[in-house]
């Protein structure tokens, strides 16, 4: 639990009380209300969740394993790659838009280039209708699988809607530019639960290019808070994105 009025957390039992709060609880992939995605679909977003798919991988005793990877981002266009990369793997990509369109014309023909060579099929502008034991029915048609992944994007922790405050439709925390939760005394936040602008204007993607600096500076703000020193305002200069493509090679952009 989290007290903001009474400046308290409860864990484990008991209950602490703070004069400064940091909060950096990160983020999941909540699986879609889709029948039989939580029943037969796999998620990589936590250590537990990704060693139970490692597990369903090497339980499957064909000689042939077929993967469905749901989402077309960052995560699945890295898992599909790493997969496909493996022997005796194929690698059906579902997105409900244009896999790697977010990179600019440059990027997506990176993206699509390695996925072709690496022999992953792209199934684009579906969407998941319901997943099956062995199968998952889209938008366009059937696809025979034995294990189904889902990459359908990243949410801030639940715990953020007992801080107040103001959230965008991902949860993340509104903060201002020292990372100060808006209308919150005593709290920042940091990392994939804040909604940040490293540049002023643009919201800086879930990721750990800024999450990490971040959390540096939420964590001095907060000190400089108690101790009366000065602010730092959170500012990355720099936007690069580093994508594994598996065996295709990587891609680095500015």
């Amino acid at each position: 639990g989290i007290d903001p009025p009474r400046r308290t957390i409860s864990a484990g039992g008991e209950e602490l009380a703070y004069y400064s709060l940091v909060v950096t609880l990160g983020s999941t992939t909540p699986m879609a209300s889709i029948p039989g995605l939580a029943e037969h679909g796999h998620r990589i977003d936590t250590v537990d969740h990704a060693t139970l798919f490692r597990d369903a991988i090497a339980r499957h005793t064909g000689p042939h394993l077929r993967v469905t990877v749901v989402g077309g981002g960052l995560t699945g266009i890295e898992l599909a790659t790493e997969l496909a990369s493996e022997p005796a793997t194929s690698v059906t990509l579902v997105d409900a838009g244009q896999v790697g369109q977010g990179f600019g014309p440059a990027g997506e023909a990176v993206v699509r280039d390695a996925l072709a060579r690496l022999g992953v099929t792209i199934v684009e502008d579906a969407r998941v209708e319901a997943v099956l034991p062995g199968g998952v029915a889209t938008s366009h048609g059937a696809i025979d699988h034995d294990l189904l992944v889902w990459c359908g994007g990243l949410r801030a922790s639940g715990l953020t809607e007992l801080i107040g405050g103001t959230r965008d439709p991902l949860g993340r925390l509104e903060v201002d530019r020292e990372l100060r939760v808006s209308g919150v005394t005593g709290v920042w936040a940091a990392g994939d639960v804040a909604r940040t602008l490293p540049d002023g204007a643009h919201i800086a993607p879930m990721s750990c290019q800024f999450a990490i600096p971040s959390g540096q500076a939420a964590g001095h703000n907060a000190a400089a808070h108690l101790l009366g020193g000065e602010g730092l305002p959170f500012e990355v200069a720099r936007y690069v994105t580093c994508v594994d493509l598996g065996a295709a090679g990587a891609m680095f952009t500015t």
